[in-house]
């Protein structure tokens, strides 16, 4: 049982450890004295959908060889029930991400505070949350775990982000950067002075933390919509998010295969590091705002700080600075889970978030979001063009 074996002094540990066999390729490099090859790698993994293997340092490359395939652990029918259950509820998923799953990783003082370093999800928020978003269905698509599914490399190059921003982060700045503000990702990082004693960033804890989100979180949330979440659906939920967590770097030891281990597990690294922060209400902030311009009438802009009320708990919100609904808000929430039909609205609301995505320029020449036909057709889902994202822009 997880709550035996993730007893405080397990979290203290992992807490100060990250992911060794990335943090060794990485350092590799380092130890060639090649800062310029990190930061090119890193560059590349930034501005690319896929990995570039073949543009990519030979560390890298064998590393991405060294951890293709899956666990021994893994089951195949339980992803594949996963998968079914993401096509069946992929638009309040893809919601449920960036009104709740997105939040409560801000709600963690110390990660809120690795988000914001570069600032890249106050003045980006669209980008951070559509590579959010495309990560889970790259992972969750019919297929997406297999031999020929993208999932696996989305989550490879994920957690050679995580070392490449971990080492940059811990290293000591170059001289020539204390004498001008950084001018990009790369020197951001370079330039963070990271708190001796709290641990390391992005830490084993932050990223079981994380993975819950994706899992846990998703799955509570669908159920705060009405989805009726079974038994079955909540073990293959959190199995599937498992096997990714694997390709992530994560230790099998922090990962939770019940509902009732996820939540406890929640829970507890939560109430380790919840803290009301400047850069967690900046970053909450910032969807909202998203959210808000997803709606194509903005009558309707309030909708979505009642959705992140209805799923996050309230102190949660309050922390992170969600308005606080009145009374005409109360009653629409109320009237919502009082009503059988109000998973409805809610999937026109998904749909119209889904399309939004995939007319959002994604910067640095990449496509756009990637929604594979299928979904495209399950969901009722129509693709946006980038050029009329950019007209309207343009009218703004």
């Amino acid at each position: 049982m997880i709550r035996d074996s993730c007893t405080e002094e397990c979290l203290d540990r992992a807490r100060q450890e990250g992911d060794r066999l990335a943090e060794d390729t990485i350092g590799a490099i380092f130890s060639r004295g090649q800062r310029a090859a990190v930061n090119e790698a890193f560059d590349l993994l930034l501005r690319n959908d896929q990995l570039p293997v073949e543009r990519l340092p030979s560390e890298l490359r064998e590393f991405i060889e060294k951890t293709s395939a899956l666990p021994d652990w893994v089951d195949v029918g339980e992803i594949g029930h996963a998968q079914r259950f993401f096509t069946s509820w992929g638009l309040l998923s893809l919601a449920s991400l960036a009104a709740a799953g997105l939040p409560e990783c801000y709600a963690l003082g110390d990660e809120a505070r690795v988000l914001a370093i570069t600032r890249q999800l106050t003045i980006h928020a669209p980008r951070r949350i559509i590579e959010t978003a495309q990560l889970a269905v790259r992972v969750m698509e019919e297929g997406g775990l297999g031999p020929e599914g993208k999932g696996i490399r989305a989550a490879q190059k994920v957690r050679l982000l995580h070392a490449t921003m971990r080492k940059l982060i811990l290293e000591d700045p170059p001289a020539e950067l204390s004498a001008r503000p950084p001018q990009n990702h790369v020197e951001a990082l370079e330039c963070c002075v990271w708190p001796k004693g709290d641990g390391v960033p992005i830490s084993q804890e932050h990223l079981a933390y994380m993975l819950l989100t994706f899992s846990y979180v998703v799955s509570r949330s669908l159920e705060r919509f009405g989805v009726a979440v079974s038994a079955k659906d909540w073990t293959a939920y959190l199995h599937c998010w498992n096997v990714v967590g694997h390709f992530l770097g994560i230790t099998s030891d922090l990962m939770a295969k019940t509902k009732e281990e996820a939540e406890w597990l929640f829970s507890r690294i939560k109430s380790r590091h919840q803290a009301d922060t400047a850069e967690g209400r900046a970053l909450t902030e910032a969807v909202l705002k998203w959210m808000q311009e997803t709606l194509p009438f903005r009558f309707l802009s309030g909708i979505p700080r009642l959705v992140m009320w209805m799923l996050l708990d309230r102190a949660t919100a309050l922390s992170l600075g969600v308005p606080k609904p009145g009374w005409f808000g109360r009653t629409l929430i109320s009237l919502y889970q009082a009503w059988p039909f109000g998973l409805k609205p809610n999937l026109i609301l998904g749909r119209w978030m889904v399309s939004y995505l995939t007319a959002l320029p994604r910067g640095w020449e990449r496509e756009l979001f990637d929604l594979p036909a299928s979904l495209q057709h399950r969901w009722g889902v129509k693709l946006r063009t980038k050029f009329r994202f950019e007209r309207n822009e343009k009218k703004e």
